[in-house]
């Protein structure tokens, strides 16, 4: 069973459900400092974390066809 993912006090997107490509393509923008929305810097902090590998497995297991 896959956890229930996001938190609406914080504003934080749920994942779950998302297209894996989505993902994947997100994730590697944070981590390639593309993408620039996240005000404290998290995602960006999270994904320069992240192998290429791990990225995909994340986007497998919360994303959808």
């Amino acid at each position: 069973m896959k956890p229930h993912c996001g938190n609406d006090f914080a504003k934080f997107p749920k994942l779950i459900g998302q297209h894996k490509a989505y993902l994947q393509e997100q994730l590697l923008a944070f981590k390639k400092h593309q993408r620039h929305n996240d005000p404290y810097h998290m995602m960006q902090d999270i994904s320069q974390r992240m192998s290429s590998k791990d990225i995909k497995e994340i986007a497998e297991f919360l994303g959808n066809e």
